[in-house]
């Protein structure tokens, strides 16, 4: 388990090419706020056949593009008196 979290953070996505669920895959993005551990993910599902290798990095930076976007906004609440809400 540790060596697969330790590629999970390396390369800044984990990703399940069926081993889970056979002929779907799954791709997903930790988001993390700055000093903080993940605190949510985003993720996409679908079936293997559709997941060609070089769509698997096009989709990964689509994810990390929202990832970022959403931690932004989460470090901007930092320290203020607006709390996000649920």
């Amino acid at each position: 388990m540790r060596a697969a979290l330790t590629v999970i953070r390396d390369r800044d996505y984990a990703f399940d090419n069926g081993q889970l669920v056979a002929g779907i895959s799954a791709l997903a993005v930790p988001i993390l706020p700055r000093g903080r551990d993940a605190i949510a993910a985003m993720a996409i599902n679908m079936t293997s056949a559709r997941l060609a290798p070089d769509r698997l990095v096009s989709l990964a930076g689509l994810l990390h593009r929202d990832t970022r976007q959403i931690e932004e906004a989460l470090n901007a609440l930092e320290g203020s008196h607006i709390a996000p809400t649920s």
